[in-house]
């Protein structure tokens, strides 16, 4: 259950720590690769590390929403182009493709200690 809490906080923490350090576009994108793959890599169920994506991917939108105040540019732009659903576009983008990640990491990883 440590184990589960530590890769969670160190997924989010990697969302985080990108979007914020690394120009936007390219910058989300690796976020979500690495939160997604480091979820996906060191639990060994892939439910659970769908999950572990999915929550972490949710949490580092909106940690990152809060840090900023809704100044970086990928969240501005979305706003003002759909009003208040353009909030709500990123944060299913963040949680659902982590989660993707997360659970093709995982399962091939099984299949790999499977074989």
């Amino acid at each position: 259950m440590i184990r589960v809490i530590a890769i969670f906080i160190i997924s989010l923490l990697t969302i985080v720590v990108s979007v914020t350090f690394i120009e936007p576009p390219t910058g989300i994108i690796i976020g979500i690769l690495l939160g997604g793959f480091i979820s996906g890599l060191f639990i060994n169920r892939v439910r659970t590390a769908s999950l572990i994506g999915l929550f972490s991917g949710a949490l580092g939108y909106l940690t990152l929403y809060i840090l900023s105040g809704g100044g970086i540019l990928g969240f501005m732009v979305y706003k003002e182009l759909l009003g208040i659903i353009g909030l709500l576009l990123p944060f299913l983008y963040y949680s659902i493709s982590c989660m993707i990640i997360a659970f093709i990491t995982s399962f091939i990883r099984l299949k790999m200690i499977r074989s």
